[in-house]
């Protein structure tokens, strides 16, 4: 398994790329976490193989937990593209007459 290190090029902090199982490259925040899998919780973690899994990240490992690494795409700091505004409504074609 070979993973690369570099930096968002949107925000400038360090990120690690992980192969996908689909061979695409997920970035992911640097350091890792140790984490305990659970299904409802809410932080998406990618373990090694490139695997989305939720859980509960954790301070201090203990039997039972895993490593991984958060996808930085939920924490990246680049700033939002303003909202473009919604052309105007096409005005309708005019209507041949009947008379």
């Amino acid at each position: 398994m070979r993973n690369n290190t570099t930096y968002c090029r949107d925000c400038g902090q360090m990120i690690i790329f992980i192969k996908t199982p689909k061979g695409k490259n997920m970035p992911c925040e640097t350091p890792g976490v140790h984490y305990t899998p659970h299904e409802t919780a809410k932080t998406l973690i990618a373990d090694f193989d490139g695997n989305l899994r939720r859980g509960y990240v954790i301070d201090d490992p203990v039997d039972g937990s895993l490593y991984g690494y958060i996808p930085h795409w939920g924490n990246c700091k680049k700033p939002k593209p303003a909202a473009k505004p919604s052309p105007p409504p096409e005005a309708p074609p005019p209507q041949m007459s009947l008379f």
